[in-house]
C-alpha cells in the first residue's frame, strides 16, 4: 500500500518552491481571527456581585445598558442564571468579563448564551444576486448582475455556487435535512461549498471583499451573493462582543442543548474561559459567523455523549475566517469539528485529550457535514485521530500541518487510526506531521479494496465509505481519487529515513514554520516553536503552551 501511495504522489515533483500548491490551500496569513487581534477593553461600566438567587435578570439588564466598548464585570463568586442571555436585546461591542475562571463562575440552570445580531430568518437565505462574471480564486472584487439595496459596505454575506458533484456531494438531498446546506434547505438549491465574506466597498455593479475568495466561483454554477439570514440594510451582525475570564457550567442536562451559540457574529471572541458540562450538544456552536476568535480557554465534559453530542467548538453553516488557538479540549466526543460549508478557518496550537463517545468514534479533530473546505489544523496535540468523514457528505482541500497526532488512546483497542480520510473527501493535505504511537501502530495504510477491521492499527485509512469498519461495498474512493497529499510526515511505522516519508523530492527544509503566522507567537515565550518537528519527533504534550497548562495548571515561566 505504501508503494501505491508513493506512486500517487509522483506528480508532486512539478510543485517547485511551495510544498502545498496554491490550488490546494488559501492564504490564511492575516485573514483569520479578530482583525488586529482581540482588543483589551479597560473601561468598566459596572461591577456585579452574586445575589444568592437567580442573577439572570441582573446580568441581562446590565449588559443591555452597558455602552459599546465597555465591560460588565462579574466579580468573584457563583452567579446562577436561569433562561437565555440573548444578545439580540443587548447589542454589539460589549464584553462580559469575570475576575478569572477560578474566581468567577456562572452556572446555567437552563438556557444558554445566545451571541447574535438580528433574529435569524431562514427565508432570507434565498435573497440573493448572481455574479455576472466568474470570480477566480483569490479575487477581491466580485461583479454582480445588479446591485440590490441590501448590499451595504461593512455587511457580511454568503458567497456560494451550485455544487460540482465531482467535488461536493451531500449524503441525502431528499429526506435528511442534516445532510444538506442551510441554503439548500431554504430552497436555493444544493450549495454545500461557500464562504462568508465582508464587503469593504461597492460600485454600481461590483463589490470589494476584505478577504480573497477561497476558490473559483463561476457563473456556470450560478454563483451568488446571498443574505446571512437577515437583511443587512436594516440590521447588523453582532460585532466585537466578547466573553472573558470566567467559568461557564450547565447544571442541567438537555440532549440538544448548546452552552453558547455565536450566530451572525463578526469579529467577536471567547478568551480565557472555562466551559464545563455542556447540556448535551456543543459548548460553542457557530453559524454564519466571520472572523471570530476562540483562545486561551478550556472545553471539557458533557451531560451526553451520543451522536452529535459532547462537542467542544463546532463551526457550522458557512462560518469563515475564524481562529481557534491555544485551548485545551478534554473528555469530549467531537472537540474540534468543522461542518456545513465552514471554510478558511484555522485551528492551531490546541491540546486535545481523552476522547469519549457512546456512538463509536471520538476524533480529536474532524470535518462532518457537507462541505467543509480550505481549513487549516496546525501545531495541535491530538491524542485521538484526525477524521474527515462522509457522515453528512463531502469535504475537501483541508490541511493538517505540523501536528502531533497519536491516534491512540489507552485502553481503547478499536478505532485507533491516526488519519482517516473517508469517501468524497478529496485534495486534502497531510504535511509535516508527527504521526502514530510507537509499538502500537503496525501498518502504514489501508485503502479499498483492502480488508481491515475496527481493531486495525494503521497510520492512514483512505477512501472507504465508512473508514471505521473499512466498509466499502460498491462505493469507495481509491487513494488516487481521494488524492491525499502526503509530504514530509514522520510516522512510527516507517523504518527507513528515520521514519520520515518525504515524497515528491521535498525535504524537511521545505517545511515553513507556519502556514498562517509570519513569526513565533508571543504566547509561546521561550518555548520551542514550531512545537512539533519531524526531524526530532517528540511525544511531549508540554511542547505546547496549552499542554503545559494542562499538565502543570499554570502558564510556563518564560
Amino acid at each position: 500500500m505504501k508503494l501505491i501511495l508513493t506512486l500517487i504522489l509522483c506528480a508532486l515533483t512539478s510543485f517547485a518552491a511551495q510544498i502545498i500548491p496554491d490550488s490546494r490551500r488559501v492564504s490564511w496569513q492575516g485573514n483569520v481571527g479578530v482583525a488586529g487581534g482581540i482588543p483589551t477593553v479597560t473601561t468598566i461600566y459596572t461591577n456585579l456581585y452574586p445575589t444568592g438567587g437567580d442573577d439572570g435578570d441582573m446580568i441581562r439588564q446590565a449588559m443591555g445598558r452597558c455602552p459599546s466598548n465597555q465591560v460588565v464585570m462579574l466579580c468573584p463568586g457563583t452567579f446562577i442564571v436561569g433562561g437565555d442571555i440573548d444578545y439580540n436585546y443587548i447589542g454589539s461591542g460589549k464584553i462580559m468579563r469575570g475576575f478569572s475562571p477560578a474566581q468567577t463562575r456562572m452556572v446555567l440552570t437552563n438556557g444558554y448564551i445566545y451571541m447574535r445580531g438580528e433574529q435569524f430568518r431562514e427565508e432570507a437565505l434565498t435573497n440573493s444576486v448572481n455574479l455576472s462574471q466568474d470570480a477566480a480564486k483569490g479575487s477581491t472584487v466580485l461583479h454582480l448582475a445588479e446591485m440590490p439595496s441590501w448590499i451595504v459596505v461593512g455587511g457580511i454575506y454568503i458567497l456560494d455556487s451550485l455544487d460540482d458533484t465531482n467535488e461536493v456531494y451531500a449524503v441525502d438531498t431528499s429526506e435528511n435535512e442534516t445532510a444538506r446546506s442551510y441554503r439548500e434547505i431554504a430552497g436555493a438549491g444544493p450549495r454545500g461549498r461557500g464562504q462568508t465574506v465582508k464587503v469593504t466597498a461597492k460600485t454600481a455593479d461590483s463589490i470589494s471583499l476584505e478577504i480573497p475568495t477561497y476558490d473559483l466561483y463561476p457563473t456556470s454554477r450560478l454563483s451568488q451573493i446571498a443574505q446571512c439570514g437577515y437583511n443587512p440594510a436594516q440590521f447588523r451582525p453582532l460585532r466585537r462582543a466578547g466573553l472573558e475570564s470566567f467559568t461557564l457550567e450547565a447544571s442541567y442536562a438537555y440532549a440538544s442543548g448548546d452552552m453558547v451559540t455565536m450566530e451572525n457574529c463578526d469579529n467577536s471572541w471567547i478568551r480565557n474561559m472555562v466551559f464545563t458540562n455542556v447540556p448535551g450538544t456543543i459548548h460553542l456552536h457557530t453559524a454564519f459567523s466571520y472572523r471570530c476568535e476562540i483562545r486561551d480557554s478550556v472545553f471539557t465534559d458533557s451531560h451526553y455523549y451520543g451522536s452529535g453530542q459532547g462537542y467542544g467548538v463546532g463551526f457550522y453553516h458557512v462560518t469563515s475566517a475564524c481562529l481557534v488557538e491555544n485551548n485545551i479540549f478534554k473528555h469530549l466526543h467531537g472537540p474540534l469539528s468543522v461542518q456545513y460549508g465552514s471554510s478558511g478557518n484555522v485551528m492551531a496550537y490546541n491540546c486535545i485529550l481523552d476522547g469519549v463517545s457512546i456512538s463509536g468514534q471520538a476524533p480529536s479533530v474532524s470535518t462532518h457535514g457537507v462541505h467543509a473546505y480550505m481549513n487549516l489544523w496546525e501545531g495541535n496535540y491530538c491524542q485521538n485521530k484526525v477524521l474527515f468523514d462522509w457522515s453528512h457528505g463531502s469535504g475537501g482541500h483541508n490541511t493538517v500541518f505540523r501536528n502531533r497526532v497519536l491516534g491512540y488512546q489507552a485502553p481503547l483497542i478499536r478505532d485507533q487510526t491516526v488519519v482517516s480520510i473517508e469517501y468524497y473527501n478529496r485534495h486534502c493535505n497531510i504535511v509535516g506531521n508527527v504521526l502514530g504511537y510507537p509499538g502500537w501502530h503496525n501498518t502504514y495504510a489501508f485503502a479499498p479494496t483492502q480488508t481491515c477491521q475496527d481493531e486495525s492499527r494503521p497510520i492512514f485509512k483512505f477512501g472507504y465509505f465508512v473508514n471505521y469498519g473499512c466498509g466499502f461495498s460498491t462505493r469507495f474512493d481509491t487513494p488516487a481519487v481521494t488524492d491525499a497529499l502526503l509530504v514530509v510526515n514522520w510516522d512510527t511505522v516507517t523504518a527507513t529515513n528515520s521514519g520520515i516519508v518525504l515524497n515528491g523530492g521535498f525535504t524537511t527544509n521545505d517545511l515553513p514554520a507556519s502556514l498562517y503566522l509570519t513569526s513565533k507567537p508571543a504566547f509561546f515565550g521561550s518555548m520551542p516553536w514550531p512545537p512539533f518537528n519531524v526531524n526530532s519527533p517528540s511525544l511531549a504534550l508540554t511542547n505546547l503552551p496549552a499542554g503545559w497548562r494542562y499538565v502543570y495548571g499554570t502558564n510556563a515561566s518564560f
